[in-house]
């Protein structure tokens, strides 16, 4: 009965006992990202916390926030780190808060296209060991969005894959789609897949109907949906660049044949008819006014 007993008490403090053999999370500096070119500074703060909520989301994972980065550096003996941008530099700064890796980037904005960097930086070894960057054209609060999977890529193991699906509604039949410049099918196309994390344009033509080009994104194992509405082309046929092309190629042709016919009339010996002809090319070419 006494062993009973004791061998209760040992399973009840083992349960009970703190694993000894648990990970220790994994502590990772988030650095404020650069805003470049004509992206509004505030555009840039809000990605920055974005970005340290997403990663503080990973298992295993303690963030270091950008505002403790900031109060570090603060100090006046790390001022001169403050504006450093090589990997030796920034794995300084990491040491110096205790993390194992660091990831800094940027933000910026080119005419209506946006562009974004992160990097990920080991600072035991100081050397970058991932890089991502993508481009979005389209309203700034979706890189809150694009956000999600660039860091998924940024951090991913391994053998994790890293793709979606795209798909797509309201086209009309025979409507050619093409994914970053590549042709991916015609409507009624299902479901696009294997399709790379992050963000993609999308191209969309049909005769008759104004082309579509916008850019979208794709999350890790989910379904991206469209619903695309297509507008009718405004522009008839006969006023497009190639019928007037074709026309002014007709009037050419026509133009040439009818002199030939007059030389030929002309030459001595071809015979009196006593016929005058004349023939205007412009109107050879509309069938007579």
């Amino acid at each position: 009965m006494p062993t009973t007993t004791h061998q209760t008490i040992a399973a009840l403090l083992l349960l009970l006992a703190p694993p000894l053999l648990a990970e220790t999370p994994q502590r990772v500096v988030v650095l404020d990202l650069k805003v470049e070119g004509d992206a509004n500074p505030a555009v840039g703060t809000q990605l920055t916390a974005r970005v340290a909520e997403l990663i503080a989301r990973r298992p295993e994972v303690s963030v270091v926030a950008p505002d403790e980065v900031r109060a570090m550096l603060a100090n006046e003996a790390n001022k001169q780190r403050a504006g450093c941008g090589e990997a030796s530099c920034l794995a300084e700064i990491a040491g110096a808060l205790g993390a194992e890796l660091l990831v800094s980037g940027s933000v910026g904005k080119i005419g209506d296209a946006w562009s974004v960097s992160l990097s990920a930086i080991d600072a035991k070894q100081v050397r970058t060991v991932n890089r991502v960057s993508a481009t979005w054209r389209g309203e700034s609060i979706a890189l809150l969005e694009l956000a999600e999977p660039l860091i998924v890529r940024l951090l991913a193991d391994e053998h994790e894959p890293l793709t979606g699906s795209l798909e797509l509604s309201g086209l009309a039949s025979g409507s050619r789609i093409l994914i970053d410049g590549q042709v991916r099918g015609t409507a009624p196309a299902g479901q696009l897949g294997d399709i790379p994390i992050g963000s993609h344009r999308l191209q969309i033509s049909a005769e008759g109907y104004q082309a579509i080009d916008q850019d979208f994104i794709v999350r890790q194992g989910q379904i991206t949906s469209l619903a695309l509405q297509q507008q009718a082309s405004e522009t008839p046929f006969y006023a497009s660049w190639w019928f007037w092309g074709l026309a002014g190629a007709a009037a050419v042709g026509t133009a040439a044949a009818v002199t030939a016919a007059v030389v030929l009339l002309d030459r001595p010996g071809a015979g009196e008819t006593g016929v005058n002809i004349s023939v205007n090319a412009g109107d050879a070419v509309s069938g007579g006014r």
